[in-house]
């Protein structure tokens, strides 16, 4: 129990989880299904939720963030904490709700990311694959064109070696060099 408690400043409310013996972060054990957007935009996040059907912000726990935004940097933690605990709890917003709210969320995100991970690990596999591919159906080509060029210079070579031959038996047997 914290200062603020024993003081009757705040109370500590528990979500069903932690009744239970749960915490928040053995939530993250059984990660849901999740819907990955089809592109990786500017506002990435903003899809995710909003692909995932968690988009409204009133009750999240991003209003925690806009309290704590709203309160001067050099006022003391602990204040500050009790301050937004204060607002929430005067907006109607419950602690467990922001905290099951960002619970999901990190569940969501930490899936997707994972799902993320996974497609494009796949896709970067697949792509080295076409590459060690493609090289080595450029050396083939490579070999096939040192091949044709040796072929065509040995060829080249032999067919003038019997031009310069006949040539040869020509102008003996009495033909005028016609070059």
């Amino acid at each position: 129990m914290g200062l603020l408690e024993k003081l009757g400043i705040i109370e500590e409310r528990y979500s069903q989880g932690e009744r239970n013996g749960m915490s928040y972060n053995d939530d993250l054990m059984g990660a849901p299904e999740v819907e990955i957007p089809e592109s990786i935009a500017e506002n990435l996040i903003g899809d995710i939720y909003m692909k995932n059907g968690i988009s409204e912000l009133e009750r999240s726990i991003y209003k925690v963030e806009k309290f704590i935004r709203t309160l001067p940097n050099e006022m003391p933690q602990l204040t500050k904490k009790a301050t937004v605990l204060g607002i929430l709890e005067a907006s109607g917003i419950t602690i467990d709700e922001v905290l099951d709210d960002g619970a999901n969320r990190r569940r969501i995100l930490i899936s997707v990311k994972s799902e993320l991970d996974d497609s494009k690990h796949i896709q970067i596999s697949e792509a080295e694959a076409e590459i060690e591919q493609l090289k080595a159906e450029i050396e083939k080509k490579n070999s096939d064109i040192y091949n044709a060029k040796a072929e065509m210079a040995a060829a080249d070579e032999r067919i003038m070696k019997e031009v310069d031959m006949i040539e040869q038996l020509e102008i003996f047997i009495g033909r005028e060099d016609e070059r």
